[in-house]
This record gives C-alpha cells, structure tokens and sequence, in this order.
C-alpha cells in the first residue's frame, strides 16, 4: 500500500514533494490529540518541542507507514481524550 502511494505520489509531484501528504496527514493527527488536551501554553510549548526531535520527527514526515500510523493513533488518542473528559459524543456519520 505504501509503494502504490507514495510511488503515484513522486509520478506527479516529484521525489521530494511526494513526502508532502505524508507529513500533512501525520501532522494532523497530532494537531487532533492535542487540541483536545488542556494545555497551558508553557506545557503546548514542552509538548511541541518533545514531538519536535528528531526521533518522532523525521520517521513521520516521509512516506512510511509511521506517518499513518501517527495520523491513526492522534485521532484515536483524541477519541480517548474527548471519552475521559466526558465530552459529548459526536456524530460522525456522513449524511448523504
């Protein structure tokens, strides 16, 4: 799955630029989970600076299945977060 995309992904954007959605999605799951945190801005900037290093940032910017796999679990996280702080349920059925 990953070759298919990210190979049909460098066909029309190039080599480099083909990483591009790959770190959208996986910045977006981690935007999802920690909006739904309570964060005081010093603890966002700790947070922030943590899922900055090198470690978690560079193996989910490119094309891999580390990429997917933090867009899954930020928006599985966010669920977690949103049935702890007993938010009300959301509905998440598309209406045609």
């Amino acid at each position: 799955m990953m070759d298919f995309f990210a190979h049909g992904f460098s066909i029309f954007m190039g080599p480099v630029l083909a990483n591009v959605p790959f770190v959208l999605i996986s910045i977006f799951g981690i935007y999802y989970s920690v909006k739904r945190l309570a964060l005081t801005s010093k603890q966002l900037i700790k947070l922030l600076a943590l899922l900055s290093l090198p470690s978690f940032g560079v193996w989910t910017s490119i094309a891999s299945k580390e990429a997917v796999a933090v867009f899954y679990l930020g928006i599985i996280l966010g669920f977690v977060i949103d049935l702890i702080k007993n938010n009300p349920k959301k509905n998440l059925c598309l209406k045609l």
